[in-house]
This record gives C-alpha cells, sequence and structure tokens, in this order.
C-alpha cells in the first residue's frame, strides 16, 4: 500500500498516518485460481464453480454434487 501525496509518495503509511483532502491510496492485489472466476467483471456470464453457494460460502452451505 502506499499513499501519493502531491510529487511525494509514502511507500508504507504507518499506523499514526493519516489521509488527507487529496491523497490517494494505491493498493496492489494479486488474485488467482477459483476467486478471480468469483470476483471478475465477467462473472454475470461464467457460473460459479458447483460447490460455492454465495458469497460467503463455506463447509456449511455446500450444494450437493
Amino acid at each position: 500500500m502506499a499513499v501519493v501525496r502531491g510529487e511525494d509518495v509514502i511507500a508504507s503509511p504507518g499506523p499514526d498516518q493519516t489521509l488527507r483532502a487529496g491523497d490517494v491510496l494505491v493498493m496492489l492485489l494479486a488474485v488467482c485460481g477459483p476467486i478471480l472466476t468469483r470476483f471478475a467483471p465477467t462473472r454475470t456470464t461464467a457460473p460459479l464453480p458447483a460447490t460455492v453457494a454465495g458469497p460467503a460460502s463455506g463447509p456449511h452451505d455446500r450444494r450437493p454434487q
């Protein structure tokens, strides 16, 4: 995570740093595998895997095969 403040970049802001008006918060994430299927913009056209019941799925709400 980084905060861009004008021409300055705070590469690793600490807990004592606060965001100010005009700051830009930059976060880089890497997603792969089944998670990408669930959150990709094309998720409305691609069906979810049969074992995934919903956004908070767990062992208690898996569909039978």
